[in-house]
């Protein structure tokens, strides 16, 4: 669900004006550049840094951005303790779209003529984007009824509702009424005490989820029981989490609210990790678990068994997941720049690029909506628990400085900050080596070996050339 969607045409075209300088090299672009890119005319151009430089006094933003530019160029200056994403929180909360999302949510939208009143715009732009939101709810089996009720699949409308309010208001809960915050406080805090490893992030995040789900049932709107495999499956989690089940079901919620925060604890692998290598999770999720694993081992080497079982387990939990519990699926990863990974972690990045490409496994499993979050989840899975030295090609790299011995091993010592390959480290040249690097011009021109020629001490561009050449000497070596 891209949240960028929801906001007003003026909040749209700031926000994406702020992501393209936030993305570009250096944080800055050609003025014409980046009018090309976001269909801006001069006019629209200057008023969108105006407009900027405004919300940025406005929202109490100016510590963290301001803006520069001339007739050339433009700029953006921040002291990296904010991203364009706090934007994002402001120009949603005052969208058309969120209020009208938020009135669904408490049953307060009485009427599209109403709401136009109250909020004193028209009833144009109300009933059109009212017509735009059901449009987005169609696909995921959510209605808005003649009633203006959200009602449908009842786990997926507690799914939205928990991205767009945790985003929106992160810390937030004013917007829930006092005896369910009471709950909140007395429940979520025992939660998180019990799973004592959670990040400010996810606690925030499952009171939404909490606070989404209680208000539904208070409203009369009540999950539906779960399907027979998604049952056995969940008979399996809780018998090995069985102490952690206990747990929360000794809290007084609602059982089927019971099991899902259990799910919600699970999927963000809150539980504890040695009793995961016993799990037996259904025949679905083991069969994607061995057509994975088979296809890595036999694409790029077997594994440990140690690493193989905690690949199996991370697997073991994103299928799951997309199966059977997907509210991970409503944050969008479609922006998320895989450059790094494709550069640093090559093998991994070209074996789920390539898995992933096979059409017929992909519709046989009904993943053809979720290819770009299995992509990075994978990615992530690989780039975790599996070495790169246990799968990459030997690369032999000679280190020949003109200062002796000891600044040999000092260059030596650094090089493993900065590289995490299966290097091996010689300071005697022979056919075997691939790199050679050293502060002498021209002393191995007439072998046939990539040379690194740095300054002493090295500069940060002489680090970042040999990670390139490096990196050119593996690509060669996997074709």
């Amino acid at each position: 669900m891209e949240l960028e969607n929801l906001l007003n045409k003026d909040g749209k075209r700031k926000y994406q004006f702020m992501r393209f300088l936030e993305e570009a090299t250096d944080l800055s672009a050609l003025n014409s550049t980046i009018q090309d890119r976001l269909d801006l005319s001069n006019f629209l151009f200057n008023k969108t840094i105006d407009e900027l430089n405004t919300d940025f006094d406005a929202f109490q933003l100016t510590e963290y951005f301001s803006l520069e530019t001339d007739t050339q160029l433009t700029r953006l200056i921040e002291n990296g303790q904010a991203t364009s994403d706090i934007l994002l929180e402001h120009y949603l909360k005052e969208s058309m779209s969120f209020q009208i999302l938020a009135d669904l949510f408490t049953e307060t939208y009485i009427s599209t003529h109403e709401f136009a009143l109250n909020h004193f715009t028209s009833y144009s732009k109300v009933y059109s984007r009212t017509l735009e939101l059901k449009k987005m709810f169609k696909p995921l089996e959510v209605t808005v009824n003649k009633k203006y009720q959200v009602t449908g699949n009842e786990e997926t409308i507690r799914f939205v509702y928990t991205r767009l309010f945790s985003f929106a208001f992160p810390k937030e809960y004013a917007f829930y009424d006092e005896a369910l915050k009471q709950t909140l406080v007395q429940t979520g805090d025992a939660i998180v005490e019990q799973f004592g490893n959670m990040g400010k992030h996810l606690e925030y995040k499952l009171t939404h989820f909490l606070a989404v789900s209680l208000y539904r049932e208070k409203l009369g709107y009540h999950l539906a029981d779960y399907s027979d495999n998604k049952e056995k499956v969940f008979q399996s989690l809780s018998q090995t989490f069985q102490a952690e089940y206990d747990f929360l079901s000794d809290l007084g919620l609602p059982s089927l609210v019971t099991k899902e925060v259990f799910c919600f604890l699970y999927t963000h692998s809150l539980f504890n990790e040695a009793k995961r290598s016993d799990l037996a999770v259904g025949k679905r999720i083991e069969r994607l678990n061995g057509r994975f694993l088979a296809e890595f081992e036999d694409r790029l080497g077997k594994l440990n068994p140690e690493t193989l079982q905690a690949v199996k387990n991370e697997l073991t939990r994103i299928h799951f997941e997309v199966i059977y519990f997907p509210i991970n699926l409503f944050y969008s990863y479609e922006r998320f720049d895989v450059t790094f990974f494709e550069e640093s972690y090559l093998e991994f990045f070209d074996f789920c690029r390539e898995y992933l490409m096979d059409e017929a496994f992909i519709r046989k499993e009904g993943f053809e909506g979720i290819r770009s979050y299995l992509f990075y989840h994978y990615l992530m899975i690989l780039v975790s628990q599996v070495s790169l030295e246990a799968i990459s090609p030997e690369i032999v790299v000679c280190i020949d400085f003109s200062f002796g011995q000891q600044y040999n091993l000092f260059i030596e010592k650094n090089l493993a900050f900065f590289v995490s390959l299966n290097l091996t480290i010689t300071n005697h040249y022979s056919d075997q080596v691939d790199v050679v690097i050293t502060n002498l011009n021209e002393l191995y021109a007439s072998y046939d070996v990539k040379s690194v020629i740095w300054l002493d001490p090295p500069r940060p561009s002489d680090w970042a050339n040999l990670a390139n050449i490096v990196n050119d000497v593996r690509i060669e070596k996997r074709s």
